[in-house]
């Protein structure tokens, strides 16, 4: 009693009545606790087992722990219920009707929610798996999803979410677009089931696991980041709008990205961690591409670069051909700026090797002046100007050629 204010050691029937706990309140042997109309618990309210509660409505104004000293134990309510604070120590949670949730929900095990499930604040469900089979109405909230077990994020199942978090170990799969005013976080392996456009706010769409498909196409559009930390597997990849951000979070050294189709990045591309980005249908950058690391293109289609590059290195395989639409290539790394294949110019370039080679496997064309700087060697092993004539070509004093 002065430890949890008001102590119920075992079975209670209210018949029609309510029951109203103002004070912390011990169930210390699992109930049932029954009654027809409401049951309210204005403070904490601990459990010393699983324990089953059956009214029209459960309310608990403090946190449900689900153990007391070693003890953990669940909780099933037979109607609908309130979970004002969240949960500490709960081994399972099952309601039968509908939940108002403000807190964050920890189980061991698993979740199961009979009725809709409501959001009256931001919520983490963490747990083995979730079960919504009315669906989650998060009315503009953030939701956290953070199951070992996989799941399909379905926005028929979870609606009006402002931002969602998707974790917790298992893979998450997607069916359809998703649409969120905030940031998607997808913190585990990810899988594509159909063609998905993914829509965000300012807070970016994140992919810290591994994105994979059995051949369908990935488009996101967010006003922040789109970053991907781990490989990627597409048929397609079109980063409509917004900043690209490859190897953030660190899940790994390196990133690969693969497509059987096109890759497109319509704005920035920052490259944090060594990256080779492999595209059936060719590349198309539409604006600057910079990093500190290295950054290996292979397509036997055009790779377009519209905008400046600065890069720790830069690497372009045998197949298809390079078109330039900037005037600035820049590396910064030991052998660092290579291109295998055909280059074509649009603009007056400058390729600055650094301190490292500058490598030209194939040919250069296109009326315009090159200027190609390097302490280290500058090979040209292919005709240049052979189908259009340079304007000019300039080597500096530095290295050889």
């Amino acid at each position: 009693e002065a430890l949890y204010g008001v102590v119920l050691g075992g079975p209670v029937t209210g018949g029609s009545r309510d029951i109203t706990a103002e004070r912390p309140t011990s169930i210390a042997e699992g109930g049932p606790i029954s009654t027809i109309g409401l049951q309210r618990y204005g403070g904490d309210l601990y459990l010393g087992a699983t324990t089953t509660l059956a009214a029209s409505e459960v309310a608990v104004d403090g946190v449900l722990f689900g153990g007391l000293g070693s003890t953990k134990g669940g909780l099933n309510v037979f109607g609908n219920a309130i979970l004002r604070q969240g949960t500490s120590r709960l081994s399972r949670l099952e309601v039968t009707g509908t939940a108002a949730l403000a807190g964050h929900v920890t189980t061991d095990l698993d979740q199961v929610y009979g009725g809709r499930v409501t959001l009256a604040a931001d919520v983490w469900l963490t747990g083995t798996m979730g079960s919504f089979p009315a669906g989650v109405d998060a009315d503009g909230r953030r939701l956290g999803l953070m199951f070992s077990e996989p799941m399909t994020l379905d926005p028929k199942v979870f609606s009006g979410v402002g931002a969602f978090s998707v974790g917790g170990g298992g893979t998450t799969t997607l069916v359809t677009d998703i649409v969120t005013t905030a940031g998607q976080y997808y913190l585990d392996e990810l899988l594509l089931q159909a063609d998905v456009s993914l829509v965000a706010g300012s807070e970016g769409i994140t992919f810290a696991g591994p994105v994979r498909s059995t051949g369908q196409e990935l488009r996101t559009v967010t006003s922040g980041d789109t970053s991907f930390g781990d490989e990627v597997v597409v048929r397609k990849l079109d980063v409509a709008v917004g900043r690209t951000v490859i190897g953030v979070p660190a899940a790994k050294a390196s990133v690969t990205i693969d497509s059987a189709l096109a890759q497109s990045f319509a704005g920035d591309v920052l490259v944090i961690r060594p990256a080779v980005l492999t595209a059936g249908g060719g590349f198309s950058f539409g604006d600057a591409v910079t990093g500190p690391s290295s950054l290996s293109l292979r397509s036997d289609q055009t790779t377009l670069l519209r905008g400046p590059v600065s890069l720790g290195s830069l690497h372009t395989d045998a197949g298809g051909t390079t078109r330039l639409e900037t005037g600035v290539v820049t590396t910064t790394d030991p052998n660092s700026l290579e291109f295998g294949d055909p280059v074509i110019l649009t603009t007056d370039t400058v390729f600055d090797a650094g301190s490292g080679s500058l490598t030209f496997k194939s040919t250069v064309d296109g009326p315009f002046a090159v200027l190609a700087k390097s302490s280290g060697a500058t090979t040209f092993a292919g005709p240049v100007g052979s189908q259009q004539q340079l304007a000019s070509l300039t080597t500096d004093a530095g290295g050889s050629t």
